[in-house]
């Protein structure tokens, strides 16, 4: 949007705005051919199929005002014109394009006349050029470190451009016809920088520098980390049609895909995900899980105590869902159990539930909200989630009440005096009911941290310290207490 608002007005488009568009191209959006390792096997066929970048991209290029035209190549070794790329009009200059062959082409060049001399443009994968030679134009590549250029794939000068239509059909038959189009046979992903990027080629990738992977898990964990949990997911999906076609990645085998299966199907429920205890479960889980569990569901209203809509909360949590996507793991984010309910049926094998009502003032103030948000919330989740997970609930130390310290879980019968402690109570008493696989009830004490509530005593207690101020603390009774803090 911000280079659309740029180039707007402009009676022709620069080289320079031609170059910056195709560089945020190959940076954000990764390249992934995944679809054409099956071809007519029958494997995976994703959304969008049928559309080679190129013609995608054409599209963007001409809403920018650039003159787009479509041309037709030969590979090296491939069948005769088996290669769609653009030729695209800036600054009067007809400019080579091409973001959908997988390669590090992040400039544009312009595409030289018979006898010019040919330009070079250097990437630590590889460098490229386009010479023109005998009436053709070649597009070439070096490995660092050798002299030698090797042509990619070439077409004729003097050939004619064409349609939208013709430009469709060659990318069809790259997944209708096997063997056409031999380069982008087997698994193609990446996602180049002027400076480096990352590449998947089958069972090698790169990072800095082309190495062979040693399991299926690598590849995967790989894709996840450099190309985000979607294009992860199509690679697995399409895991047993790789396997027969035997990619040179040995420890490609059926079989061991079975599990990879299972874990990206497994899920961990976070409720309360955007508020405070949540939160924080929520962004351990991000950095714990990927490669063990697929799945994070989050049940969160995005709320605040007082029923209001918090829009801080709602922010935060599709942040880190988004980092989640980086990091290889699926987030769904629901606002109610019975909208997550199908999510919460398959897979789940651990729930920490940390959603519920937690002011004590409130709940005093309020007591059908108090059960509805802690009580008939807990008992929703316990009828849903299945019986062989395990579940984590937060409780509180409020529950004690004015039962005799030191307080002792296993020895000392709580003494509820508020509506908060007693709701917190019946969800332990309907958790341990439900005759889970495991639950674990953490009865916490003041809780403080990063993303604390500002009503809490740790907030209000710093904000006297840094302003030079005296804190006041009440007991109802006039009494000393000690209070414990959980961070």
């Amino acid at each position: 949007d911000a280079f659309a608002r740029r180039v707007a007005g402009r009676q022709a488009s620069l080289p320079e705005d031609l170059r910056e568009v195709v560089r945020g191209v190959l940076e954000n959006v990764p390249f992934d051919s995944l679809w054409l390792s099956a071809g007519a096997e029958g494997a995976t066929h994703t959304e969008g199929d049928g559309d080679d970048p190129n013609l995608l991209f054409a599209e963007v290029l001409q809403q920018l005002g650039f003159c787009v035209r479509f041309r037709r190549a030969t590979t090296r070794g491939g069948d005769a014109a088996d290669h769609v790329f653009l030729v695209v009009a800036a600054g009067g200059v007809e400019h080579w394009v091409d973001v959908g062959n997988g390669r590090p082409y992040h400039t544009p060049l312009p595409i030289p006349k018979e006898g010019a001399a040919s330009v070079e443009v250097a990437h630590p994968d590889l460098s490229y050029r386009l010479r023109h030679a005998d009436g053709e134009v070649h597009v070439e590549h070096r490995r660092p470190h050798r002299a030698e250029w090797l042509s990619n794939y070439s077409w004729a000068a003097a050939g004619a451009a064409v349609s939208v239509g013709d430009a469709r059909r060659v990318a069809v038959r790259h997944m209708e016809d096997v063997g056409f189009g031999p380069f982008l046979t087997g698994v193609r992903m990446s996602k180049w920088t002027v400076d480096g990027g990352a590449a998947v080629r089958d069972a090698e990738v790169w990072d800095g520098g082309w190495r062979q992977v040693a399991s299926f898990r690598e590849l995967y964990l790989f894709a996840t980390k450099h190309f985000g949990a979607a294009a992860a997911a199509r690679l697995l999906r399409a895991a047993p049609a790789l396997a027969r076609r035997r990619l040179e990645c040995t420890a490609l085998q059926a079989s061991s895909f079975d599990t990879l299966l299972e874990e990206a199907q497994r899920a961990v429920v976070v409720t309360g995900a955007a508020g405070f205890v949540g939160g924080h479960v929520l962004r351990h889980a991000l950095h714990e899980l990927p490669g063990r569990y697929g799945r994070v569901v989050c049940i969160d209203a995005c709320r605040d105590v007082h029923g209001a809509d918090d829009a801080a909360k709602a922010e935060r949590l599709q942040a880190w869902a988004a980092e989640a996507g980086v990091l290889g793991l699926r987030v769904e984010v629901h606002a109610t159990v019975p909208a997550a309910s199908a999510s919460l049926r398959n897979g789940v094998c651990c729930a920490v539930l940390c959603a519920g009502l937690p002011n004590v003032r409130v709940c005093n103030e309020e007591p059908l909200r108090c059960e509805t948000h802690n009580t008939a919330l807990t008992a929703e989740l316990a009828a849903v989630l299945p019986r062989g997970c395990t579940v984590v609930f937060t409780s509180s130390s409020t529950v004690y009440g004015d039962a005799p310290t030191p307080w002792c879980e296993a020895a000392t019968t709580p003494r509820p005096l508020c509506n908060y402690a007693r709701a917190k109570l019946r969800c332990e008493e309907l958790l341990k009911a439900a005759q889970f696989r495991c639950c674990y009830v953490l009865r916490l004490f003041s809780v403080y941290g990063a993303h604390g509530r500002n009503d809490m005593y740790p907030a209000l207690i710093m904000r006297a310290i840094r302003g030079g101020d005296v804190f006041e603390y009440h007991t109802s009774d006039g009494a000393q207490r000690t209070r414990d803090f959980t961070y």
